[in-house]
């Protein structure tokens, strides 16, 4: 009997203490790619994605990831105008939600992207513009929000030309377990 009660003590303290993103692959980390290199993949080739292509860098250009040994381009192969990447999870309306992740540029100028989060609906439940980074060095951001449907999407959209862009890495998706 003291064996159950211990059992299930542990059980919900893991649970309690326990938390996992709602994002899959949100490191890049999914599609190999040869250390000092980069790849280009179609948007349905990388897990957990959608949209247009992505670059996959490894360590290229002595450049590090944030978050394990791979990260994104946002904005590959651009010449085709903007383009946008987005991953959407299963969410509960009126739950909160802590999304973060890391962004740099690849050059010095000229470089910026928008982060939008969207309902169901495709209403827009936060949306903000990123022109602050720096080359090649990782800054973080973080907001909350409060899902309204059961389903919710991160979108990351270019607003850049040309086949420079934007770097992401490490995005993370957590529920705060409130509902109001």
């Amino acid at each position: 009997m003291w064996f159950r009660h211990v059992f299930i003590s542990v059980c919900l303290l893991f649970s309690v203490n326990v938390s996992a993103t709602l994002i899959v692959n949100g490191s890049f980390e999914d599609n190999d790619v040869k250390n000092n290199g980069w790849r280009w993949f179609k948007a349905e080739d990388v897990n957990g994605w959608s949209g247009a292509n992505i670059e996959i860098w490894d360590s290229l250009q002595r450049f590090e990831s944030f978050d394990g040994e791979q990260h994104a381009e946002l904005n590959s192969h651009a010449w085709r105008g903007q383009y946008s990447i987005y991953q959407s999870f299963q969410s509960l309306a009126s739950n909160k939600y802590e999304v973060s992740f890391a962004y740099a540029s690849r050059r010095s100028r000229g470089e910026s992207f928008e982060f939008e989060v969207l309902d169901a609906n495709g209403s827009t439940l936060f949306s903000q513009i990123f022109d602050d980074h720096l080359q090649k060095q990782w800054q973080t951001f973080s907001t909350s929000f409060m899902a309204t449907t059961t389903t919710t999407t991160l979108r990351f959209t270019s607003l850049n030309s040309g086949t420079y862009g934007n770097f992401l890495d490490a995005i993370v998706v957590e529920s705060e377990n409130w509902t109001g």
